[in-house]
């Protein structure tokens, strides 16, 4: 087989594979926390034209994830919600009530995702390719094609892939548009800047970045012409933007101004032991060390390292300059046994946007995630495959960079499809993530199917259920459970399992065990004391109580304690039955029953207790009797 065979060949069969990866992970996973709000919201755009919904966010990948929905036959106006404007009870009951398979429904919305991190893969092969040679543009497909980070992104109906792939093509459509200097490139790009603008609030960065790029990349003598050309792609840029927005291009910056204000009130987050609603400088330089492959790390920052170099670098032959992306790599190698340095104000454009995606994220109070770093993944991809084409060629340097591939492949095949949860073993791997960070690092709603499937392995008595997100658990065979006191929305059913003599279990969500989002933060500090029973996708703890007084009681007092005496009657009743001269489980139930105006029944909690009762309980029960009295 040529080279060119070769070649074609591996690029096909790393496309295949990350599609294959993708795919498998959008079908295993229940809807995550935004999915509930993204494709519903723009499904309702499609048929209405009326964006009330989830205004807070641009409406591209919105109407580009619920394109496959058009034709299922709902009617906008008579779903739940719509008229309320409340954009979560309205995907709810799109998804999870209006007679259609809620998977199938999303599934059909991820392979939209996943069909711009196809594009987006390509895109990284061909620019690596042309600035470092075929050996970098291999190695950068392979670095995009396993990076965890991106394959559960890319199988999410949600904005992060589609909002990196649109910022990586503006990126280069402009760059290669100032080089040109051809008017029908500037306008392509001004309409990749549109889109992508349309996409994410976070996508404003674009424009200085770009204007950077026209200093850097424009020859002197055509830097009047390139200057033109800007004027014309921001103006193509206008246009799609105002297309998008059917001419209320005042919506635009109303959702701006939401996202704004959602940035100075805050959010609350979690990071190594610590929470805040106003986030740290330190958070995402820490969550990406945290949820990146040691193998990428150290590619990521060499190629870096190798970009500034090529800036830096003076020394004659070192560095060729040229307008056009690639001259050095085809002109032949800059050094000899070595890769070919690309033109130096390329490194820069590759450098800049790295920095670019990073630095306004950085000073953001919205600690809510790694994947708002994702828009500088496919330029680290590609700085990191120049980095591997490099090393390849010193000694035993090929053997390196073959083992190093193939720990990043070992290490996304061990965790798949689980790659949301992933974390690096210096930091404990995956099972230890959630000691460090939570949220959609960790835990984002997706592992319902995991949890029903362990679920399944024994008769079940109880299940309390404490799950962080949006989906509908019945939608995915957990039926039957009792609601614990959760951040999430989902109905708070109390209901016991067919098996009398069977398991009982709380499965609660890490963002939820950590207390991430209750402003208190020590309500389960107790469980989080206790071993798992398992862990199922590495988000969900699993603990098993069946027979356990004591749990109950803890239980039913974090009940308590975050104000839900309704959900603490029953695992508070549970701890009575098995120990039922338990004080502290009946002072506990009498509270609630109390808080629950059940007198009645509180007050045969307060029949036959003795003198060796705790003063708690006696005191409760003379104040009910004082009560009952004074109430008559």
């Amino acid at each position: 087989m040529g080279a060119a065979r070769l070649q074609v060949a591996l690029v096909v069969g790393l496309l295949g594979l990350h599609a294959a990866l993708v795919l498998d992970f959008a079908r295993k996973h229940s809807a995550v926390f935004d999915e509930v709000v993204y494709p519903t919201s723009g499904y309702s755009y499609w048929l209405t034209g009326d964006y009330r919904l989830n205004p807070e966010h641009p409406p591209l990948l919105k109407l580009w994830t619920a394109l496959p929905w058009l034709g299922i036959g709902a009617r906008a106006e008579r779903i739940p919600g719509w008229w309320e404007t409340d954009q979560w009870r309205f995907g709810q009951a799109l998804l999870f009530e209006s007679g259609w398979s809620a998977g199938a429904l999303l599934l059909r919305a991820r392979l939209m995702t996943a069909l711009l991190s196809l594009g987006l893969a390509l895109g990284v092969w061909s620019l690596g390719r042309q600035l470092f040679g075929a050996g970098a543009g291999l190695a950068a497909l392979a670095l995009y094609a396993l990076d965890p980070l991106v394959i559960a992104h890319a199988g999410l109906a949600t904005t992060d892939l589609g909002a990196a792939a649109l910022y990586a093509f503006a990126v280069v459509a402009f760059a290669r548009a100032v080089s040109s200097a051809r008017t029908g490139r500037f306008a392509w790009a001004g309409g990749v800047l549109g889109a992508a603008l349309g996409a994410k609030f976070s996508m404003l960065v674009l424009v200085p970045l770009l204007a950077v790029v026209v200093l850097l990349l424009a020859p002197p003598g055509r830097r009047a012409r390139a200057a033109a050309g800007s004027l014309l792609a921001g103006a193509a840029a206008a246009v799609v933007l105002a297309a998008l927005y059917r001419g209320e291009v005042g919506a635009y910056f109303e959702g701006l101004r939401r996202l704004l204000h959602h940035s100075q009130v805050g959010h609350p987050s979690y990071a190594f032991g610590q929470y805040s609603r106003q986030g740290w400088w330190w958070y995402f330089p820490a969550a990406w060390l945290v949820k990146t492959p040691v193998p990428l790390l150290a590619f990521a920052v060499g190629g870096s390292a190798l970009a500034l170099l090529g800036i830096l670098k003076t020394r004659r032959g070192a560095v060729r300059e040229g307008p056009q992306a690639g001259q050095a790599s085809r002109d032949g190698e800059a050094l000899p046994g070595r890769a070919p340095l690309p033109d130096r104000r390329w490194s820069a454009v590759l450098l800049l946007a790295v920095a670019c995606a990073w630095l306004p994220v950085m000073a953001s109070s919205l600690n809510l995630g790694v994947r708002h770093l994702l828009p500088a993944t496919p330029f680290l991809a590609v700085l990191g495959g120049a980095a591997a084409a490099r090393w390849a060629r010193a000694a035993y340097g090929r053997w390196l960079v073959a083992g190093a591939f193939g720990w990043l492949a070992a290490a996304t095949f061990l965790v798949h499809p689980h790659e949301l949860s992933f974390a690096s073993p210096l930091f404990g791997g995956p099972g230890r993530a959630w000691r460090y960070l939570a949220d959609s690092n960790v835990d984002w709603g997706q592992d319902l199917p995991a949890l029903e499937q362990e679920l399944e392995r024994y008769p079940l008595r109880r299940l309390y259920l404490g799950y962080f997100g949006t989906a509908y658990p019945e939608a995915y065979g957990i039926e039957r459970y009792h609601w614990i006191p959760s951040f999430g929305m989902v109905p708070r059913k109390r209901e016991d399992g067919p098996a009398p003599e069977g398991r009982e279990w709380i499965a609660i969500s890490v963002t939820n065990l950590l207390d991430v989002y209750s402003g208190k933060h020590e309500g389960y500090a107790w469980l989080r004391e206790r071993p798992f029973a398992a862990f199922p996708g590495r988000s969900i703890a699993l603990f098993d109580i069946t027979a356990d007084a004591e749990a109950h009681r803890r239980l039913g007092e974090t009940a308590l304690y975050y104000g839900e005496p309704q959900a603490a009657r029953a695992p508070l009743e549970r701890a009575l039955e098995l120990r039922p001269h338990d004080p502290r489980a009946r002072a506990a139930l009498l509270r609630g029953l109390v808080q629950l105006g059940l007198n009645d029944d509180a007050a045969r909690i307060c029949q036959g207790i003795s003198g060796e009762e705790t003063t708690e309980l006696t005191t409760l029960c003379r104040e009910l009797a004082r009560h009952r009295v004074s109430g008559r």
